[in-house]
């Protein structure tokens, strides 16, 4: 039985005569019919694939590769306490903190941007300042340190003076490549060099101010006392 459905089937391809009974179609003007070839699509035809059925959605399942965060930095710094701001490769706002300018507050900053991803630079106001113990920790420990201008007073006018907005806006320079400059160590022979200057250039002011106070006290002193005291 199963032999003989399976003869019945009509092949992939079936040459078919055309109706007789239909004039126009498969006989030309002298009634002879035309024998076409007819292509016959089995349903059963090996090698085949089901189209999907109409309403239905075919998912398709992507796996995306999580990209590391990338870190950026921007510290407002002040003279007690140090405010930072950080953002991501695409600068969206990730945490804002506060800390002590103290060597565990440093460490506590730095703790806490490797705590939020992969910590690429940080932006820091004042390295020659109230940012020159920051910058000179966070380059002992192998951080790519960037200094930062403070914001001109346009800027601060038109967004307004707070802490948080001027690590915002460090950050934000050093992730669009404005800042780029590099903060000086302050631990080699040209910051010794410095250090002699300021205490020569401070004792030099010194002695000039004491040598003008002496002789504005001289114009009212004592005439004895003055003609003493005349070739000073």
């Amino acid at each position: 039985m199963a032999r003989s459905l399976r003869a019945r089937r009509p092949a992939p391809w079936t040459l078919r005569a055309a109706d007789p009974g239909r004039p126009g179609r498969g006989f030309n003007k002298s009634g002879a019919c035309v024998a076409r070839l007819v292509a016959v699509l089995s349903a059963h035809s090996a090698g085949m694939s089901h189209p999907p059925l109409p309403g239905r959605e075919t998912a398709i399942t992507t796996i995306a590769h999580a990209e590391p965060i990338r870190v950026t930095v921007g510290v407002d710094t002040h003279g007690d306490i140090h405010v930072a701001y950080a953002t991501d490769q695409l600068g969206r706002h990730l945490a804002t903190t506060r800390v002590a300018t103290t060597p565990r507050g440093y460490r506590a900053l730095l703790d806490w941007a490797r705590g939020l991803g992969q910590v690429a630079a940080f932006g820091v106001e004042g390295t020659g300042c109230y940012g020159a113990g920051l910058a000179r920790f966070l380059g002992v420990q192998g951080q790519v340190v960037v200094e930062v201008n403070r914001p001109d007073r346009q800027a601060r006018r038109r967004r307004g003076k707070s802490d948080p907005v001027d690590a915002e806006a460090a950050a934000r320079a050093v992730l669009a490549g404005q800042a780029t400059a590099i903060p000086k160590t302050g631990d080699s022979m040209v910051e010794m060099v410095r250090c002699l200057r300021v205490a020569r250039a401070t004792a030099m002011k010194a002695r000039t101010q004491a040598a003008n106070a002496l002789r504005a006290l001289l114009v009212t002193a004592p005439a004895e006392l003055r003609e003493q005291l005349r070739d000073l």
